[in-house]
């Protein structure tokens, strides 16, 4: 009888160890299915869109109908026109755009904002044609640059908070200053100064947050003076004095303010 019941003790315990493993094979083949399922749910699907004349127009990805990956765009004869990454129909990423296979323009994106250095070319000849800087919020920043299309610099200015801040200097192409002066928040203040293309001082301007308002004075290219007096919003006022080029006086006259 004691054999009997131990008999018994023994095959209840293969029959739970069979159990158990059924069930550990059962949870095991579940998970991979799941994990399968799972895999098969986040592959990208393939996309591509044709002009009516059946050349290649788009193509790229989707996930879950938003583009994802890199996505190329061409013209219908075939050249590349643009070259774009998304992150869940978000631009995210190195961007650039062609001009007759030529690059044009060139930068990131981060979360469909443009963040640091971008830069564009001039159609016709591909040169610099300028280089702006953003923060990682997609602000304006830092030293920005623009140059004609033959290569000379033409213009520096600078931002702050999205808002050219800061001196401000344009070129004539051959490389002498054109003007410069100060920007608060993009607008002129203080004393400008613009210049003869030979780099002889031409005229001071007075500005108080974009008004022209304060001291004004124009010379000759032999650089001797030949006007001045004040503005107030952009207005003569008080009195101006004219002179011929040898310094004498050839014509005095009195504006009054018109807001009296």
């Amino acid at each position: 009888m004691r054999f009997i019941n131990r008999l018994v003790s023994i095959l209840k315990g293969v029959l739970i160890c069979v159990i158990l493993i059924q069930c550990k094979d059962s949870s095991t083949a579940l998970k991979e299915s799941q994990e399968l399922k799972t895999v098969e749910t986040i592959t990208p699907i393939p996309f591509t869109d044709y002009y009516p004349s059946g050349n290649l127009k788009t193509k790229g990805q989707l996930l879950h109908d938003k583009k994802m990956g890199t996505w190329i765009s061409y013209l219908e004869n075939g050249d590349e026109k643009s070259i774009q990454n998304f992150k869940d129909d978000v631009l995210d990423g190195f961007q650039k755009t062609l001009y007759s296979q030529e690059l044009y323009m060139e930068g990131d994106f981060k979360q469909g904002v443009k963040i640091g250095t971008w830069k564009s070319y001039f159609k016709d000849n591909h040169q610099l044609k300028y280089l702006k800087h953003f923060d990682n919020n997609g602000n304006s920043t830092g030293k920005w640059e623009s140059y004609y299309d033959s290569g000379e610099l033409s213009l520096i200015e600078n931002y702050v908070n999205n808002q050219a801040n800061g001196n401000k200097t344009e070129y004539f192409k051959n490389g002498q200053i054109s003007s410069t002066g100060k920007l608060i928040n993009g607008k002129n203040h203080g004393i400008w100064n613009y210049y003869y293309d030979t780099g002889v001082l031409q005229c001071e301007k007075e500005f108080k947050i974009g008004i022209e308002e304060g001291v004004y004075k124009q010379y000759y290219e032999n650089g001797s003076l030949y006007k001045e007096g004040t503005k107030t919003n952009f207005e003569k006022t008080g009195v101006w004095k004219t002179y011929d080029q040898n310094g004498s006086i050839i014509e005095t006259k009195s504006y009054r303010d018109s807001k009296n």
